[in-house]
Formats: structure tokens, sequence, C-alpha cells
């Protein structure tokens, strides 16, 4: 760690940890149960299992039944669909 700008060439802290003060924010700082969930990605996750976030969902629904629909419709091969989903 020699040399970094945090730390001195003992490990001790340097001199841009004295310039800056920590900020405490409010709301991604909140302690919560894990039994609560975390957000993860596109998953809220939980100690026995996950969930997609809905927005995601309804965004896959939706590209889903499109790609289908022109599938049906001769728009484009199964390879193609196949590769959509």
């Amino acid at each position: 760690m020699a040399g970094h700008p945090l730390y001195g060439p003992n490990g001790s802290q340097g001199r841009a940890s004295r310039t800056l003060s920590p900020q405490v924010h409010e709301g991604p700082a909140q302690v919560v149960p894990i039994r609560c969930g975390v957000p993860w990605l596109s998953f809220v996750v939980y100690p026995s299992h996950r969930l997609l976030k809905r927005r995601n969902a309804a965004h896959f629904t939706r590209r889903l039944r499109r790609n289908l629909d022109a599938y049906q419709a001769w728009e484009i091969s199964f390879a193609e669909f196949d590769a959509s989903v």
C-alpha cells in the first residue's frame, strides 16, 4: 500500500483521509433484517428464495409476446425466436 494516496509508507492514513469527511445517507445506510430481502441486480434475494423484480418480469413478458407474434406471422425464424428468449 506504499505510495497509495490514502495510506502513508507505514500503512497509516495519509492526507486524503484527513480532508474527506464521512457522510451518512439515511436511505441506503439503513440496517434491515435479511428476511426483508436484499435487492441485487434484477432480483430481490431472500434467505429461502429469490424473486425477479416486477419491472424485469413485465419487460420480459412484453418482449416474449412481441417475438412470439412475429414468429407466428413468419416475420422471424424459430432460431431468431429461440435466441431472443
